[in-house]
């Protein structure tokens, strides 16, 4: 399928969110090298309890009670957080990708193998335009787990790296005003301190008084409400010599030779 034809699927022209859709891996998905036939993906099927708030939210830092609908972060492994979109479109969702890391160029060995995040989205994309979603329905912002590698230097090769900024998403004071009072954090495990980039986003939203809950694709039960702490000094430190290392994204795209030394 031609690369317009499946961002087109993904961020169609008449979606309110479709301008927070990152290009990245749709315009570099021809750095994949073929591999025959397309396979049909296995389809991802998600319970709507799994992933809405009890009716009557509990009330968290400067939130409102149960205000309004609800929007997804769904941070899981590239292909995975594709099938997971797609399964949430089912449920009314519009999964809008967030990928921000380059497909490297040649032979170039990465740091982040972003090649099944593209194959998910290319192969997703007919089923996802077959939906025929209303431009107005809430949207579930996909994040790649693996985005941050394994946290350790990389020395050689192509550093496709990445961590999401608040300005990817839209602001909590946008969500409001499209009556979105709730955000749920979708991951494999429910429990576990959110990375610090995301919890960032999370803070924003919490901040403008929006609710935040945290769901489990491997638990069951619907999301628990969380109250997303400041991050601390030495988490920001951490933080700020990860992406000292990583670099600034250039057009809001994460990818550079690292030549070897020596």
């Amino acid at each position: 399928m031609a690369d317009k034809m499946v961002f087109d699927a993904w961020a169609p022209p008449d979606s309110i969110w479709s301008r927070w859709t990152k290009p990245v891996l749709f315009a570099t998905a021809r750095n994949v090298p073929a591999t025959g036939a397309a396979t049909t993906p296995s389809p991802l099927v998600l319970d709507r309890a799994r992933i809405e708030p009890p009716p009557a939210g509990v009330t968290t830092y400067r939130s409102a009670p149960a205000a309004g609908g609800i929007a997804i972060v769904v941070e899981l492994p590239g292909d995975e957080a594709v099938r997971a979109g797609l399964a949430l479109a089912h449920l009314g969702f519009r999964p809008v990708p967030l990928f921000n890391a380059l497909v490297p160029f040649g032979r170039m060995v990465p740091a982040v193998d972003v090649t099944p995040t593209v194959r998910a989205l290319e192969a997703n994309a007919p089923a996802l335009r077959a939906l025929s979603l209303a431009p107005d329905a809430p949207p579930a912002f996909l994040l790649d787990a693996r985005r941050r590698g394994d946290d350790k230097p990389f020395v050689f090769g192509f550093d496709n790296r990445s961590y999401c900024l608040v300005s990817d998403f839209p602001s909590g004071e946008e969500l409001r005003r499209r009556k979105i009072g709730r955000v749920v954090l979708l991951r494999e495990e429910a429990g576990r301190e959110p990375v610090i980039d995301v919890k960032d986003v999370l803070y924003a939203f919490q901040h403008a008084g929006i609710e935040i809950f945290a769901a489990s694709m491997s638990g069951e039960g619907a999301p628990t409400a969380m109250t997303v702490r400041a991050p601390s000094l030495g988490g920001r430190l951490k933080d700020w010599i990860y992406r000292l290392a990583v670099g600034e994204p250039e057009a809001g795209a994460f990818g550079r030779k690292v030549p070897q030394s020596g």
